[in-house]
């Protein structure tokens, strides 16, 4: 891998470096070929402290020192993201910016038109991990589904095994949810525009694609606080923010909207509005003005 970014960075004039999690193994020979090409560069951290990483230690935490004690510029997609950059590397604070991800206006044209449920749904988007609150999601709308027989829950994502579907037949919910596995992202715009509302249960979220992407739709969205969907959801004004891990405010979330049509419509338009300034164009203008 060492000698092909020797390749690649050959005669380039800058290396924007989008690192996944602390145990991304490229780290060091990305680091190395950078010293080697004498390229400035910069990082962003995606998922820094994502629960599901085991944090970085010993010499993986050399590794990601190593790699951004060089860069000129690290960024995150969200406030919280950044702070908690801070925290776990104090001297970097003078070169941490926030620059939010974002979704591509042109994809809404692009969604495909697949069967959709025959009823209303709640749609959640979101791979099937813990770190998602599935469990959680799937324990509130145990809470609130049989207030609203019409209306069942679609999660859409791909799963490592078949843990949720089990829990949600202990739940007793097999005939009121729906998991369509990992879809084409054409497909995953269809259900959006399709649904009644977005649920994201996350017990961590550095951004928070999917919300961003169902407000884009002008759907309203149930988002829990736990980070990056702090940034771009005003609670009340363009969505619901609920605690993380918390069945019965995400249950109360739900009832109120789907109880209340004005609510969600108001919401909804809100949504669409705020999602207007998180476009990946804006991204790039963003990334080009602190480069």
């Amino acid at each position: 891998m060492w000698f092909e970014l020797l390749t690649l960075m050959k005669g380039v004039e800058r290396v924007h470096w989008h690192f996944g999690s602390e145990r991304h193994g490229a780290a060091f020979a990305v680091r190395a070929a950078l010293a080697w090409s004498h390229a400035p560069y910069a990082v962003t951290l995606q998922s820094h402290r994502n629960p599901e990483v085991e944090p970085a230690r010993g010499w993986g935490k050399r590794t990601l020192a190593f790699l951004l004690g060089g860069a000129r510029q690290i960024t995150a997609p969200s406030r919280p993201a950044v702070l908690s950059v801070a925290a776990d590397h104090p001297s970097l604070e003078s070169r941490l910016s926030v620059v939010p991800n974002g979704f591509d206006p042109r994809a809404l044209e692009l969604a495909s038109n697949p069967p959709v449920p025959p009823r209303a749904f709640v749609l959640c988007v979101a791979r099937l991990r813990a770190y998602k609150g599935i469990d959680v999601l799937l324990m509130a709308w145990k809470d609130c589904c049989g207030d609203f027989p019409g209306v069942d829950l679609v999660l859409c994502g791909a799963a490592k095994d078949d843990a949720y579907p089990r829990l949600a037949g202990l739940l007793g919910l097999s005939s009121r949810v729906r998991f369509t596995g990992r879809l084409e992202r054409g497909d995953v715009w269809a259900l959006m525009k399709s649904c009644r509302l977005l649920v994201l249960p996350s017990r961590y979220e550095s951004f928070g694609m999917a919300a961003i992407e169902a407000m884009a739709c002008g759907k309203p969205v149930i988002a829990t606080s736990c980070g990056g969907p702090e940034d771009f959801i005003q609670n009340g004004v363009s969505g619901l923010l609920v605690s993380p891990k918390d069945a019965a405010a995400l249950a109360s979330a739900l009832r109120r909207l789907l109880s209340d049509e004005g609510l969600r419509g108001r919401l909804g338009r809100n949504a669409l509005a705020a999602a207007a300034s998180y476009r990946w164009d804006d991204a790039a203008a963003a990334y080009l003005k602190l480069f």
